[in-house]
């Protein structure tokens, strides 16, 4: 319980706030929706750290436990901590993937917004630098197209429950084979 309501839902509540603070710098929501005014950068390095000590927990809890102990419960918990290493650290290379690619980086091919277009000038009194600021506080190109699958950090909380399903097929499938083993003596 305490993992989901501290772990989870405050990564979702950092999420939240890096969606609603792209969609305030675009234009989307006013200021009177904000709610919360954290900085982007704030936002982004506190959401990294949250995940870092899930990662964290999860190699705590798999290495710290008994290998001498096969007890189901163990078992559970050993295979619910690789599957929320799994999930965590998917989202957490996922979010930071998304922050390097918002980045604008010029090109010869790129036009830039008020560049002369055809020998005519553009509607634009000034052109839009490209530029490339601090690791966190990027907003090029808005929400991205990888971010808002930070959101499958969701899948934590159902960690457990695959876990005993997977156990349970495991446990099937072995003792299938050890009773076929029997059958053909």
């Amino acid at each position: 319980v305490m993992s989901h309501v501290f772990g989870t839902m405050v990564a979702f509540f950092l999420i939240g706030l890096r969606v609603e603070k792209f969609l305030h710098t675009e234009g989307i929501l006013p200021d009177y929706f904000i709610t919360f005014g954290l900085e982007a950068v704030a936002s982004f390095w506190l959401l990294s750290g949250w995940l870092v000590m899930f990662l964290l927990g999860d190699v705590l809890i798999f290495f710290s436990i008994n290998n001498q102990d096969t007890g189901r419960k163990i078992r559970v918990l050993r295979v619910a901590s690789a599957i929320d290493f799994l999930i965590t650290g998917v989202c957490l290379i996922v979010f930071w993937c998304g922050e390097m690619r918002r980045c604008c980086e010029p090109s010869e091919e790129e036009r830039w917004l008020a560049e002369e277009v055809d020998g005519k000038d553009s509607a634009y009194s000034d052109p839009s630098p490209c530029s490339c600021p601090t690791f966190g506080s990027r907003t090029y190109s808005g929400l991205g197209t990888l971010e808002p699958y930070t959101a499958l950090v969701s899948l934590r909380l159902f960690r457990f429950l695959a876990a005993k399903k997977i156990l349970a097929r495991i446990d099937e499938s072995w003792s299938s084979q050890s009773g076929d083993d029997t059958d053909s003596d």
